[in-house]
């Protein structure tokens, strides 16, 4: 999966980590693992019951085929980038109950996609794919004033939901071409108040 962050030392774990559709309690090794939570016979592999530390390392996890309803990461820590697949009616993911995101990402999403209580403005929310309509939201707690907004080959509409503390937006292009259907900035970024 694309990204814009910079590679990093300690290299990749070249065994990616893979979750189950049964109860999963996975540890991370003290290199750059990637886990993945694909689709197994159209079924999600993911579930909040799972048990994920990334341990050390920049961490990807990839959750695939999630539908509309709320989803939480209180059982995944020290897991730093989240790429996520809403499918069907909105999902929601509330991040509120974990602090080691550095970027979320909206992965080629057939159902609405909504973020919730990201730990700070300097996670970068980012978009590949998809039609639909994305928004993502600061926790009360942000104090950082820019949000990077990371785009490849979405025609959907992306929305930062508002944050007195934002002030600017940096977007992104990535290899593919975008097309947004809208972009939507919350008051005191539009203001700069």
């Amino acid at each position: 999966f694309p990204s814009h962050d910079t590679p990093t030392t300690p290299t990749a774990n070249a065994t990616p980590i893979v979750l189950t559709q049964g109860l999963d309690n996975k540890t991370g090794t003290a290199q750059d693992d990637t886990i993945n939570a694909l689709l197994d016979g159209g079924v999600a592999t993911w579930a909040s019951t799972d048990i994920v530390d990334g341990a050390e390392g920049t961490d990807t996890i990839t959750i695939l085929g999630l539908g509309g309803t709320a989803h939480d990461f209180t059982n995944i820590k020290n897991v730093e980038k989240f790429v996520l697949q809403s499918t069907g009616n909105t999902a929601t993911f509330d991040f509120s109950k974990t602090n080691a995101e550095t970027s979320v990402t909206s992965y080629n999403s057939t159902g609405d996609f909504t973020v919730t209580n990201l730990s700070s403005a300097d996670v970068a929310v980012g978009v590949i794919g998809g039609a639909v309509v994305n928004t993502f939201g600061f926790a009360a707690s942000n104090t950082k004033d820019t949000a990077t907004v990371n785009l490849n080959g979405t025609t959907g509409t992306v929305t930062l939901t508002d944050n007195t503390a934002v002030k600017t937006v940096v977007v992104n292009a990535d290899s593919t071409k975008s097309t947004l259907a809208g972009l939507n900035l919350g008051t005191s970024i539009v203001t700069g108040k």
